[in-house]
């Protein structure tokens, strides 16, 4: 007589544990740093807001490595890791010792980016090449996550300028965060 195999009930579907009266499948522990917890948010008062200059040229969010086997990951070399950790760092100076914020958010970024040398006319203009402004975004927003809001899904409106710097002025970026009161009709 052939016995089948074993079969844990964590492996079951759920509607199947469900209809055998089993305990509902625990969700492996997540691995790395968990984000702050939903009741550790502060509201942001009204009229309040939060600018913050990123002094550290931006960079633009890459796309992932894929491996043969394990994990997607940015690969160590990338720009984008310093670009971050500066926003981060810049992020916690403004907050000064403040909960990451909850809520709906407005985020507005003045992307500005190294004027091109000796042309007059490139500074201060539009910045319309490379490195595109959605993946300059992703980066910044990702890298106040868990400082200025719990997730950047919060952020309900963004508006973001990428522009050449003018005489005298270095690349960074230039943030402002403030409640998104009112919804658009």
């Amino acid at each position: 007589m052939k016995h089948s195999p074993r079969v844990k009930a964590s492996d079951l579907p759920e509607h199947v544990r469900q209809s055998l009266g089993l305990q509902p499948a625990r969700k492996p522990p997540r691995k790395g740093k968990a984000g702050p917890r939903l009741e550790r948010l502060a509201p942001m008062g009204r009229g309040e807001s939060l600018s913050l200059t990123v002094d550290h040229q931006p960079e633009p969010q890459p796309r992932h490595t894929y491996p043969k086997a394990g994990m997607p990951f940015i690969p160590k070399d990338s720009p984008v890791h310093g670009y971050k950790r500066t926003a981060r760092r810049r992020a916690k100076e403004a907050m000064a010792g403040r909960p990451p914020w909850g809520g709906p958010l407005s985020v507005e970024i003045t992307f500005v980016m190294p004027a091109l040398k000796g042309r007059e006319r490139s500074q201060g203009a539009w910045h319309d090449v490379k490195p595109d402004i959605d993946n300059m975004e992703k980066a910044t927003l990702d890298a106040l996550n868990r400082v200025v809001w719990g997730d950047d899904g919060q952020v309900c409106r963004l508006v973001a300028v990428k522009r050449r710097a003018r005489p005298g002025e270095r690349p960074c970026a230039i943030i402002l965060v403030s409640p998104a009161n009112e919804v658009p009709s």
